[in-house]
């Protein structure tokens, strides 16, 4: 049994853990994975160059690992999202709303994900193993709404001819991420020169989403 001692010991290394992730996340988003070095974690974290590499054996590891917590993250949001007492449709729209939330929460680790998948692996380039877990978290997503989708189709409350709902799934989260992108970056200038409210506009966007899920109202 550990003692209190190993205890607080083992805290402290997750805690520092957490603290560098944290910082490497940030500097990641803002900068790209190519131009933050350990000396840039180190200063940002206080933490000296030898103990990040305690942590992390290298960059690249240590911008894996911050972009698969990420995901992660993402992921548990959704599963907490998805409350057993919604009906699908109601389900797909908290997912989406999650989402939002992250993205505004957690803008770095947003800023992250864009950086890991705009970077290109080069020719020859052997795959770290973290991208392995990375694309799972992203395949558990996917299912996760597609078994939501596939929730509301079965209840009646979601159309049956919306054809592959993995090609849906894909194309909401585009729809999600493009919205809360510009409301995110030209909000200010949307309510300066054409006064539109931004969360206005975001319900709007929302609103749009579901009618062209919902089954048709019987007439």
């Amino acid at each position: 049994m550990p003692t209190r001692t190993q205890t607080r010991r083992e805290a402290g290394k997750e805690q520092r853990r957490e603290q560098i992730l944290e910082a490497a996340t940030q500097l990641f988003a803002e900068r790209g994975l190519e131009n933050v070095t350990f000396g840039d974690i180190a200063k940002a974290t206080g933490l000296s160059r030898p103990l990040i590499y305690f942590y992390f054996p290298d960059r690249d590891s240590l911008f894996f690992e911050a972009v698969a917590r990420s995901h992660q993250e993402l992921y548990s949001r959704f599963i907490t999202a998805v409350k057993p007492h919604l009906n699908g449709r109601d389900q797909i729209i908290a997912i989406g709303r999650a989402y939002v939330a992250y993205l505004r929460e957690r803008p770095s680790c947003f800023g992250l994900q864009s950086a890991y998948h705009a970077r290109k692996q080069t020719g020859g380039e052997t795959a770290h193993p973290m991208q392995e877990q990375i694309e799972e978290l992203h395949k558990r997503t996917m299912e996760l709404m597609t078994g939501t989708l596939a929730r509301g189709v079965k209840e009646g409350v979601l159309r049956s001819d919306m054809g592959n709902l993995l090609q849906v799934a894909v194309c909401l989260w585009g729809f999600t991420h493009g919205i809360v992108q510009v409301i995110a970056t030209k909000g200010e200038q949307m309510a300066d020169h054409l006064a539109l409210d931004p969360e206005a506009t975001l319900d709007t966007a929302f609103d749009m989403m579901t009618r062209a899920m919902e089954t048709p109202a019987k007439t």
